[in-house]
């Protein structure tokens, strides 16, 4: 392995996609999450569910079913306004596909990943990431590497990803 300098890595947004990318980066880069709720926001929604792919992703991030509070589909039932049964389905996508699909509960997605990003000890790689709550993006200037922040603070940065919602405009 070749020795290389940690990127100054700044993600905006700090929901799903911005924890999962910094779990990924903190293994080898110093990893700063902006996000503009505060630490207690509860995600919006009620279910995830994982795929095949979602489910070989989550566990190369060192997640598993029990971290994650997941269960386990096994098939699906699609019922009639009455309520009567129109037709059942069952699915084995460990054999199929080489893993199951999870359904999880989106607070609990994330709140893994949390840890999966920040935590510390040797089950997981790299340095913690730092998250920055209330910290609303105003500006980013990707050629010069620079965020500036709602207080007008500005943060540098070698590597700037945005994973803010794609209804917010920076």
């Amino acid at each position: 392995m070749t020795e290389h300098t940690p990127l100054r890595v700044a993600i905006i947004g700090g929901g799903i996609a911005g924890l999962a990318a910094a779990r990924v980066l903190r293994e080898q880069h110093d990893v700063t999450v902006y996000e503009r709720n505060a630490s207690d926001t509860a995600e919006a929604g009620a279910a995830v569910g994982l795929g095949p792919n979602g489910t070989k992703m989550a566990k190369s991030l060192g997640l598993d079913k029990e971290s994650l509070k997941a269960v386990v589909s096994s098939g699906f039932r699609t019922f009639d306004q009455t309520g009567a049964l129109l037709k059942e389905s069952r699915m084995d996508c460990a054999k199929a596909f080489g893993s199951e699909w999870w359904m999880v509960h989106r607070q609990d997605l994330k709140d893994a990943l949390f840890e999966a990003a920040t935590g510390e000890g040797s089950e997981w790689p790299g340095k913690p990431a730092k998250i920055v709550f209330k910290s609303r993006v105003e500006n980013v200037d990707p050629e010069n590497g620079l965020i500036q922040l709602g207080d007008g603070s500005i943060v540098e940065a070698d590597l700037i990803i945005g994973m803010n919602h794609s209804r917010i405009a920076l």
